[in-house]
């Protein structure tokens, strides 16, 4: 069972995770539980059993990496490199690319080495690999992940060290020296990775002012490497993932007005700011 991977879902043809047409895999299992989780279900390291308006289901499945491989692998004509360049802010090219593999969660990497197998392939038949990371994982593992990856999306939530801790379960320096080791690594050419932060928003957690503020003092510590922010505003697109495990829901009420107001604040750090509303 070590190099299986513990999954919920493989989603095709997704348009909002990377740069081109993408296949996106959801891994299972978390070390953070942010109460505001969109994917509730992938929070746990267990295969779990849910109901749905009356329909008994599972989230989980284990996959062998050749198995994973060859789903991946059927939409290998989107991830083709085509004509159009995509660029950073800097004005860089770093890719002609329309498509590759997202690997989310959860937090796809914990389960880094199992991941290793499909990663190698997906980069002998060069097609792009991104993740959705938190950075909440022991330091071994974001220096095996920057072998391979191409693309980061990396969240920024509450960088208060005693409220991460209670609220998240989580270890703030460990993300902060995971941040760095991101930040720092270069390749053999001098070049650096690809990072876009994603800030959720969330009423009485992230949306603090204090918190504000110390987004902003990291975010312009980084700021020559960072290629856009995107501000996400807090949804309700897992209620029914919530309710089908019987888990509590919680509503928190995050304003446009404010949304609008955090994007001024960081607007002086020139860096090209979305706010995403879902």
């Amino acid at each position: 069972m070590e190099n299986r991977i513990l999954i919920s879902n493989i989603q095709r043809f997704c348009l909002h995770d990377g740069p081109g047409i993408r296949t996106t895999v959801f891994l299972k299992g978390c070390s953070l539980h942010c109460p505001w989780c969109s994917n509730p279900e992938n929070i746990s390291f267990s295969i779990q059993k849910y109901c749905k308006d009356g329909v008994e289901g599972i989230y989980g499945k284990w996959y062998e990496p050749q198995e994973l491989l060859e789903i991946i692998l059927k939409d290998r004509p989107f991830y083709e490199k085509k004509d159009e360049n995509w660029t950073i802010h800097t004005g860089e090219i770093i890719g002609t690319l329309s498509g590759g593999v997202t690997f989310s969660g959860g937090e796809c990497l914990l389960q880094v080495k199992q991941l290793v197998p499909v990663f190698e392939c997906l980069k002998a038949n060069g097609i792009h690999i991104a993740v959705e990371t938190c950075l909440f994982v022991p330091r071994f593992n974001i220096s095996l992940a920057l072998n391979y990856i191409d693309f980061f999306y990396v969240d920024m939530k509450i960088l208060d060290v005693e409220k991460c801790k209670e609220v998240e379960n989580g270890d703030i320096s460990l993300y902060l020296n995971n941040l760095e080791s991101l930040f720092n690594w270069r390749d053999k050419h001098g070049r650096e990775k690809a990072v876009v932060i994603r800030i959720p928003v969330i009423g009485k957690y992230t949306d603090s002012e204090s918190n504000r503020n110390a987004v902003k003092k990291l975010l312009k510590k980084y700021v020559d490497s960072i290629i856009k922010i995107e501000l996400i505003q807090e949804h309700s697109l897992g209620l029914d993932k919530y309710r089908s495990l019987n888990m509590p829901v919680r509503y928190y009420g995050v304003t446009d007005n404010l949304m609008s107001i955090y994007k001024g604040e960081l607007e002086s750090l020139n860096i090209p700011i979305e706010i995403c509303k879902i």
